[in-house]
């Protein structure tokens, strides 16, 4: 995932409010270090529950710890384990999560999801 120049810093702690996976990749830009930063969430459909809430809640928690980590890309991948075949359940797709913030109303963040 990270190749010459970054590092990937991993959730152990649940409940900590970070993303799973944050990667920090450093490069140089005509002499002066630059970074890109990515935030990756990871999650597994579970059988009892909705799809379309599930990527709801998903998408809102995953755009709450972008909020937090400033990346320049946010990731969704989200594992779906039903007996559906490939073709109906792979797919990508840019959406939008919303962070909830003060009386000035929610911020919007593009967040690419990635369903297999």
């Amino acid at each position: 995932m990270v190749n010459g120049g970054g590092h990937v810093v991993r959730e152990y702690a649940l409940g900590t409010g970070r993303p799973d996976i944050f990667v920090r990749h450093f490069y140089q830009v005509q002499g002066k270090r630059a970074e890109q930063r990515f935030v990756v969430e990871i999650k597994v459909v579970r059988a009892n529950r909705s799809l379309e809430t599930t990527l709801e809640e998903w998408l809102a928690q995953t755009a709450k710890y972008a909020d937090k980590c400033s990346p320049d890309e946010a990731h969704l991948v989200v594992v779906d384990p039903s007996n559906r075949s490939w073709d109906e359940k792979i797919f990508v797709r840019e959406c939008v999560g919303w962070v909830l913030g003060d009386a000035a109303g929610a911020t919007a963040r593009p967040i690419m999801v990635w369903w297999m």
